[in-house]
């Protein structure tokens, strides 16, 4: 420690130059000042982020569009043998086949919906839904009968 003295100066304040109390009153106080020394602090080291390990991306596949747009053309085809089975007189036939493309054609449509939304096939699944909703015997028979003369 270094011992340090301070002098009451007549203005008020502490000084350390005795020059300026010259025929003045003093009080000398002693204080020690020990050397400031500035300790570092440890740095504690942040912690590192867990590295992800590298995950294998899984490509979505087209099947659910591709099974979609295959029942559509089932339901396609199902409903031109119903048309024809109906107009040579197997109208019981051709209305079981009619009822079983209605069927193919809302499973195309549920497909296609379900690949567009998901990206399980996105473009086949919009091909399943518009093959779907053209084949359907009983919208074609209600467009049909709409634009048709009466």
């Amino acid at each position: 420690m270094t011992p340090v003295c301070l002098l009451r100066s007549r203005y008020g304040g502490l000084v350390t130059d005795p020059g300026e109390t010259v025929n003045a009153p003093i009080k000398v106080v002693p204080i020690y000042l020990d050397p400031i020394v500035e300790e570092e602090a440890p740095v504690a080291e942040a912690p590192l982020p867990p590295v992800a390990e590298p995950v294998e991306v899984k490509r979505r596949t087209g099947l659910v569009g591709g099974f979609a747009l295959l029942v559509a053309l089932v339901a396609a085809v199902m409903t031109g043998v119903a048309v024809s089975v109906a107009s040579n007189g197997g109208d019981d036939v051709g209305t079981v086949l009619a009822w079983v493309a209605i069927g193919c054609s809302a499973l195309a449509i549920l497909g296609g919906v379900v690949a567009a939304v998901f990206r399980l096939g996105r473009g086949t699944g919009i091909a399943a839904i518009i093959l779907g909703v053209l084949a359907n015997p009983w919208f074609l028979v209600t467009v049909l009968g709409a634009i048709a003369p009466a």
